[in-house]
């Protein structure tokens, strides 16, 4: 597709083909929202019940699986800096047991 001018708008400048394709697409769209709109209702408005029930689903899994839990919240800090912390505290508890594997006393 070339995007040269080819018409004039109504501002006084230059109308190019990219211009008139979306000018006529606004259109084009709102014609089919017409044309389907009772469809698209009927279509959604059958969804509420599915929608209740994968609320009240999510609900109890988040109850029981604590999927919505986060520790980072608790505190003011960037999450990568609490990351951070928490790889140097598990490094902390592997030494000991690698010291004893190897057979050090600690």
């Amino acid at each position: 597709m070339h995007f040269t001018s080819t018409a004039n708008s109504p501002e006084g400048h230059d109308e190019t083909e990219l211009e008139k394709f979306f000018a006529g697409l606004g259109q084009k769209i709102n014609n089919a929202v017409k044309n389907y709109e009772a469809e698209l209702a009927s279509f959604f408005g059958g969804l509420g019940p599915v929608g209740d029930i994968a609320i009240r689903v999510q609900a109890a899994v988040d109850r029981t699986a604590t999927t919505k839990f986060s520790i980072f919240e608790y505190f003011k800090v960037p999450e990568e800096v609490l990351s951070d912390i928490f790889a140097d505290l598990l490094k902390l508890q592997r030494r000991p047991q690698a010291r004893q594997a190897r057979g050090h006393q600690s």
